[in-house]
């Protein structure tokens, strides 16, 4: 403020001489200047990247233009030609059309015709010039031969690419950290050609990013053209090479599918990485690895297929690629009764460290996630300095699988044993979220005032990761506060009850700050699926209870229409909750009845047959009751039996228990009270 008054200032705090005489407040603002000025710091390095890239696009136009000049002037001098050839230039020409002239068969490159982006100028690996097979011997191998990306036809122009490739890091790398930044750019930007590999990379990193392009060039039929031919590039790459290339590229493309619907083609990339991942055992800590240099690729055995890194950043990038499986394993299982497909067993790896330290090439240790066995492993140095907040986020999802897998089991709640015993797995987990919240480090415990004093992408992992906790707090304490069937053994809890309440609420907190700071689309779907399970909560709870429908819903459901600009899972859950909430409110049915129709539903789909020759029928189910599955099936427990091993006698059975009031529906009774509650009674 005395630089602002032009006055001497002698810089004592916390007020300065110049203040206290003249009773002036007293502000010191560098360290804002300091956010500032790092602010324009990055703006000049985007728009410096920027420049460059067009720079080597006009460069390259050059030399295309000089070798096509010279090429012309030999052939026109030739007295074997005929006719000159025309060529255009790819950058002037760029445009998304496909025809069955158009697109080439590239052996080299994709392996199979496919459509795709067409420019004039045709494309060769090796410059135009198919070398013959005794040339072969002398050539790098097909995964090694390099591509010039100014030149390739499959891809936009340099300028369009350079800014598709930003905003991957501005929207998606930062809650999903598995590429540097700074290598990125240099593989892509810092050199005139790529590898095959990197080529199928940066394939998925546009097909993941184009939702958040706004160029004039890139229309919606533009857009949606390059997406379709971006994704199968990817998936012919992949579906011909096991290797780390074809690896982070599926990785990015499972994200893209699981944020736009929940199709089983999701579930179809996902098992694909984690047996590949399985396969090359990514998903241990391996000290040795097998080489055979004199043999063949076709000859090589399995063991020996993945070579050992050659530096600390690749080892790091390899056990992030294995976490990055992981997490999208997790959030795709989560919403279904099924087992995931990376078991838990699988994964020894250490957690991956902060991203600043691997993107300096630093090596550090971490530590094995809380809950590994680690008894059979070698012990290692718990250094959580170097954990950053995807670290915390692996090692909280590793606390929500536990928990789906105890939900997962059957339980008789008329054995007081087997209710006891269930009980006390449930206060040992929820003791291990509390002690993994303690765990976190102080600074990142109050998101609100973070998200208004840094509301850049720094903080939205911070973000995610809190939003991870909400999910896994709702998803075990929902399983004891909303029980669909309740005897007087098995009965709600009023403290898991108010758990649940209290995790939406500060779910609904944050979801605030970040909309004030404009930050909804640098979240991802994982975020998405934390504001559905939340508002499903509150309608889960008013069907209990019987009680209003709380008003968040409908913040809840505005939200993710918002998200669903970006991610069109977002948009599809908002759309069911917003069909669900307006039937409650016209009242052709109670959110009470919703939950019993999705929960007779709910054991229908898991009957199976006692006999191969006994009868099967059709169910036609309406649109509604689809609906009601999707909202309170995350929160049918307890399961009478596995699913999908549960026989039509035992479904009668089981509603034969509630008319003879042995048990009873979970919904639409009294709320649990305290003095009764048994939570409270274990926890103390």
């Amino acid at each position: 403020m005395c630089r602002r008054r032009k006055v001497k200032c002698d810089r004592m705090r916390p007020a300065c001489g110049w203040c206290t005489r003249n009773s002036r407040v007293c502000v010191y603002k560098e360290k804002r200047k300091a956010v500032e000025e790092s602010e324009r710091n990055d703006q000049l390095e985007v728009r410096l990247g920027h420049l460059d890239a067009l720079v080597q696009g006009l460069r390259q136009r050059v030399d295309n233009h000089i070798s096509r000049h010279d090429a012309h002037h030999e052939v026109s001098h030739s007295p074997m030609s005929k006719s000159p050839s025309t060529h255009h230039d790819r950058h002037r020409s760029w445009h998304v059309t496909a025809s069955p002239e158009s697109t080439r068969s590239d052996m080299l490159s994709e392996g199979a015709r496919s459509p795709t982006i067409v420019f004039d100028r045709p494309f060769n690996l090796t410059g135009g010039v198919k070398l013959p097979r005794s040339f072969s011997t002398n050539m790098k191998t097909v995964y090694e031969q390099e591509i010039n990306l100014s030149t390739d036809p499959d891809l936009p122009p340099s300028d369009l690419l350079y800014v598709l490739v930003d905003l991957f890091f501005k929207h998606i790398n930062t809650w999903f950290p598995l590429l540097d930044r700074k290598a990125t750019f240099g593989t892509y930007f810092g050199s005139t050609s790529v590898s095959r590999g990197d080529r199928v990379v940066l394939f998925a990193i546009i097909a993941t990013t184009l939702r958040f392009a706004t160029d004039a060039r890139l229309t919606p039929s533009a857009k949606q053209k390059l997406h379709n031919d971006c994704k199968q590039k990817v998936e012919l790459y992949a579906l011909e090479n096991v290797n780390l290339f074809s690896l982070r590229a599926l990785t990015l493309l499972a994200l893209d599918v699981l944020g736009t619907s929940n199709e089983l083609q999701g579930q179809n990339l996902l098992s694909l990485l984690v047996q590949n991942i399985t396969h090359l055992e990514l998903c241990m800590e391996k000290s040795v690895y097998f080489a055979a240099p004199m043999l063949p690729n076709e000859a090589l055995p399995r063991r020996v297929v993945l070579p050992e890194p050659d530096s600390w950043i690749e080892d790091e990038g390899r056990r992030r690629l294995c976490w990055m499986v992981y997490v999208l394993d997790r959030y795709a299982t989560l919403a279904t009764p099924y087992k995931f497909i990376l078991a838990e067993e699988d994964m020894k790896r250490f957690l991956p460290c902060r991203y600043d330290l691997w993107s300096n090439d630093l090596p550090v240790e971490t530590r094995w996630p809380n809950g590994l066995d680690t008894t059979k492993l070698r012990l290692t140095v718990n250094t959580p300095e170097n954990l950053g907040s995807f670290s915390y986020h692996c090692e909280v999802l590793g606390i929500l699988s536990r928990v789906h897998n105890f939900l997962a089991k059957p339980l008789d709640i008329y054995s007081i044993q087997d209710v006891r015993s269930w009980q006390s797995t449930f206060v040992a987990l929820e003791g291990e979220l509390s002690t993994w919240l303690r765990e976190l480090p102080a600074e990142y415990g109050q998101i609100s005032v973070l998200c208004h004093s840094d509301p850049g992408a720094r903080i939205i992992n911070w973000i995610m990761l809190h939003a991870a906790f909400v999910v896994s707090t709702i998803r075990l304490n929902s399983a004891a506060a909303y029980p669909v069937i309740q005897n007087d053994v098995f009965v709600p809890s009023y403290s898991a009850m108010q758990t649940c309440l209290s995790a939406v609420e500060s779910l609904r907190s944050i979801v605030q700050d970040v909309i004030e700071t404009s930050g909804l689309s640098l979240l991802g779907p994982h975020f998405a699926f934390s504001l559905w399970t939340s508002a499903r909560l509150l309608l889960v709870h008013a069907a209990t209870t019987g009680c209003e429908i709380d008003s968040n819903v409908h913040f809840f459901v505005g939200t993710l229409a918002e998200m669903g600009r970006y991610w069109e899972i977002a948009a599809n859950y908002s759309a069911i909750l917003g069909r669900v909430t307006e039937e409650g409110r016209q009242g052709d049915k109670t959110l009470t009845e919703m939950r019993q129709y999705a929960h007779e539903l709910s054991m229908l789909s898991g009957s199976t047959r006692l006999s191969g020759l006994e009868p099967t029928s059709t169910r036609i189910s309406s649109a509604n009751e689809l609906d009601y599955l999707e909202i309170f099936d995350f929160f049918n427990y307890p399961r009478s039996a596995d699913h999908g091993s549960t026989a039509p006698y035992e479904i009668e059975q089981h509603l034969l228990d509630y008319d003879s009031g042995r048990a009873s529906l979970g919904m639409g009774v009294e709320m649990p009270s305290v003095e009764s509650d048994w939570l409270q009674y274990e926890t103390h």
